[in-house]
């Protein structure tokens, strides 16, 4: 009997690494295929054992050669905004032709009502997704701890966390969690045809996150609001490109209208476990302010 292939898109995505490193250690390496577009800056040192696929996303001959002998599809989008649905639909049309027997899209919280960077795209994919008939769930990923990493790394000289909001909360999960969620719901059918919120188990504002890095850095940090010109001037001086500069502020917008607050239980459940505590993921990132 054949062996079912796992393979994962944007799989030098610090996401994608994590689901890749999930899958192969519940499924063997070799059994996982690391699909890379060949327009990736990225580093990726996957497991051994694992196989590594460069293609172009965007071009359809391509798209299918990389998925070849796939049968589970984890599809994590990649790409600037207006290029992304293109590169979805794609790797989507790719999927088809392959006879993928069962996909896992990882989308955004609350994707068809957010204001973040890559909602409407995200909404849009999900549609074309619904429409192919594929055996398919979607993973709406919440915002990902560890993106807190990049303010971190300021922590030792400013002693400050910067932030546009006083009162905005942000459920963040783990992505340690978040691929371990994906692994399994690759794994197991019932997931099939479902539509998952995943955020952490509590939401946190900038007041409890500032406490939390002083407990886990012994740093005294505090927290500072943030006009978005003030915002803006910060990040120009940090030589941040114009277009990063939009993304973070439309970021800010929705995290202050409150997008990213919001607390599902479905990553516990699907995991079978409380997820990892805030303070827990920054223990984990210590090397951003050593």
């Amino acid at each position: 009997m054949t062996e079912t292939i796992f393979a994962v898109t944007n799989a030098g995505s610090r996401f994608g690494q994590q689901a890749v490193t999930e899958l192969a250690a519940r499924h063997g390496p070799a059994r996982v295929l690391a699909i890379i577009d060949i327009r990736a800056h990225t580093e990726f040192s996957p497991p051994p054992g694992v196989r590594v696929r460069v293609a172009d996303h965007e071009e359809t001959d391509s798209a299918v050669s990389a998925l070849k002998d796939a049968r589970r599809l984890l599809l994590i989008p990649s790409g600037p905004e207006e290029r992304m649905v293109a590169r979805n639909w794609n790797l989507i049309h790719a999927a088809v032709i392959n006879r993928v027997e069962r996909l896992a899209y990882v989308s955004i919280s609350r994707a068809d009502r957010s204001h973040m960077p890559y909602g409407v795209e995200h909404a849009i994919t999900e549609d074309i997704l619904r429409g192919t008939g594929l055996p398919a769930v979607i993973l709406r990923n919440g915002w990902y701890t560890e993106n807190l990493e990049d303010a971190l790394f300021s922590v030792p000289a400013t002693r400050t966390l910067y932030s546009l909001s006083s009162t905005a909360r942000v459920a963040s999960a783990s992505t340690k969690d978040l691929a371990e969620a994906a692994a399994l719901v690759l794994t197991d059918p019932q997931h099939l045809g479902r539509r998952y919120e995943l955020s952490g188990d509590t939401a946190w504002n900038f007041t409890e996150l500032a406490s939390a890095v002083t407990a886990v850095t012994g740093i005294p940090v505090t927290k500072k609001i943030l006009s978005e010109a003030q915002f803006t001037t910060l990040l120009h001086a940090a030589d941040t490109p114009d277009s990063e500069i939009d993304k973070a502020l439309r970021s800010w917008t929705s995290i202050t209208q409150g997008d990213l607050g919001h607390v599902f239980p479905d990553l516990t459940r699907i995991l079978g476990r409380p997820n990892t505590p805030l303070k827990d993921s920054l223990l984990r990132m210590t090397h951003c302010y050593r």
